[in-house]
C-alpha cells in the first residue's frame, strides 16, 4: 500500500481534514499514554483555524493522501540547522501503511533548502518506535504538568 501514498504540501484547503487526521490519531492512538484531559487539551490547538495557522506558520507542512483522501500530516520548523518536527501524526486506520515513512522522507528531502541537517522530535510516547525506526534516538524525557513526552534527535 506505501507505494499508493502521495506526499504533497498542505494547503488551506487541507485544514478540516488534517484537523481530522490529528484528533483523530489523539483521541485513538495517544489516549492510552495522555488521558481524556491532556488529549483535549492538545486537540484544542488542532482545530480547523489552528491548522490554518500552522500551515502559516511553519517552514514545510506536508500531507499524506492515499486515494484523494489525507490520512496524516507532517511539519517541520528549521532553527538554525536543525529542524524540528513538529505535527506528525497518521489516522490511525492507516499507521503501519507506510504514510509516516513516506512523510518523513519527504521532509528530509526538503530539509537542505532551508540550511537544516540534523532533525529533533519532541515524540508522543507512542510514536517513540516509529522515530527510532526512522533513525532518531532518545535524547531525554520532558513534562509539561503530567503529560510525558520524549525529546529525540537524529
Amino acid at each position: 500500500m506505501g507505494d499508493d501514498i502521495r506526499v504533497r504540501a498542505a494547503t488551506t484547503a487541507d485544514a478540516c481534514a488534517m484537523s481530522r487526521v490529528v484528533c483523530d490519531a489523539l483521541y485513538v492512538s495517544n489516549m492510552p499514554d495522555y488521558g481524556p484531559a491532556n488529549i483535549q487539551r492538545v486537540a484544542s490547538h488542532f482545530t480547523e483555524s489552528g491548522v490554518h495557522s500552522m500551515i502559516d506558520r511553519f517552514d514545510i507542512c506536508l500531507v499524506a493522501e492515499l486515494d484523494g483522501c489525507v490520512i496524516g500530516t507532517a511539519s517541520l520548523v528549521a532553527e538554525g540547522n536543525v529542524g524540528r518536527v513538529r505535527a506528525f501524526f497518521v489516522d490511525p486506520v492507516h499507521q503501519g501503511c507506510g504514510a509516516g515513512a513516506a512523510l518523513y522522507r519527504s521532509l528530509r528531502q526538503a530539509a537542505p533548502d532551508l540550511g537544516v541537517t540534523r532533525f529533533s522530535v519532541r515524540s508522543s510516547l507512542f510514536a517513540v518506535q516509529f522515530y527510532k525506526k526512522m533513525g532518531f534516538v532518545e535524547v531525554q524525557e520532558l513534562w509539561h504538568g503530567d503529560e510525558r513526552t520524549v525529546e529525540m534527535r537524529n
